[in-house]
């Protein structure tokens, strides 16, 4: 590793100065390239955003439909419980 880190120096010198043009040039792709990864970045954790919406979304719905069946049953064994109290144009339709 020491030996590693003494030479890093040594290679930076050797290795040629670019001209500019083709510096600016890598600079430029170099920048797409961030730009492209940080668009496909944003674009999978929007998907991913969007997966989760879905899934709350189906989540939420599928719990408003039991609440619903449920008020619906309740209402249904409440107006049978009234109805065997007092005997209504329901309960002997009922029966």
């Amino acid at each position: 590793m020491d030996d590693l880190l003494s030479a890093a120096p040594t290679y930076l010198i050797v290795a040629p100065p670019l001209p500019p043009q083709t510096a600016r040039r890598v600079k430029r792709i170099m920048m797409m390239m961030m730009m492209m990864m940080m668009m496909m970045m944003m674009m999978m954790m929007m998907m991913v955003m969007m997966m989760m919406m879905m899934m709350m979304m189906m989540m939420m719905m599928m719990m408003m439909m039991m609440m619903m069946m449920m008020m619906m049953m309740m209402m249904m064994m409440m107006m049978m419980i009234e109805n065997l109290d007092r005997p209504t144009y329901t309960h002997a339709y009922m029966v």
